[in-house]
């Protein structure tokens, strides 16, 4: 089953090729998107501000929020080497990007259905029924029979629980009361 299931990521990781999350690109592009954008609502604050004149020290008091915002952009866009102009090509290869993976989110639908489905199987296999693991070296006649028996016995563990909680369920607390309202 593990096998199964690192075949199914391998074959569909070719959608991806050398990147863990394929959103990182697409994010990485929204926040170069983001902080070109803002820089440029407060290109005219921070020329106000830096031009010389009279009260220029008053007013980058009254706008020391947005300068202090112009500089955290304009810091993000020169550390990754981002030009102003820039803006319309990131945002078409944003596009063609969110379209690639909206496509492939499409054709990996099914696959992860079947994915959760045999993870749930996994589970069930490796964590109620840890007797059904394979085992490292062949298991002995008696050893085999002790398994069926105590997987016998979980499934009629199991089974009486279910029974029990559609009594339950009906209004009655357990058989004993059911026998009573019959009598």
């Amino acid at each position: 089953m593990s096998s199964q299931l690192s075949e199914i990521n391998e074959y569909f990781s070719v959608f991806v090729p050398g990147q863990k999350n394929p959103t990182y690109k697409l994010s990485k592009h929204e926040t170069t998107i983001q902080y070109l954008e803002r820089k440029k609502e407060l290109d005219p604050i921070y020329k106000k501000a830096s031009r010389p004149g009279l009260g220029k020290k008053k007013y980058r008091e009254e706008h020391a929020a947005e300068l202090e915002e112009w500089n955290k952009c304009n810091k993000y866009l020169k550390t990754n080497h981002i030009d102003e102009a820039d803006l319309k090509s990131l945002k078409l290869e944003y596009e063609i990007l969110k379209m690639d993976l909206e496509k492939t989110a499409r054709a990996l639908e099914g696959v992860n259905k079947e994915i959760r489905v045999m993870k749930g199987i996994r589970y069930l296999i490796k964590d109620l029924l840890p007797e059904l693991t394979p085992e490292k070296e062949m298991p002995t006649e008696e050893v085999k029979e002790q398994k069926r028996q105590s997987i016998y016995k979980k499934l009629e563990k199991k089974k009486e629980e279910v029974k029990q909680r559609e009594y339950e369920k009906s209004g009655l607390k357990d058989k004993n009361s059911r026998r009573k309202k019959e009598r």
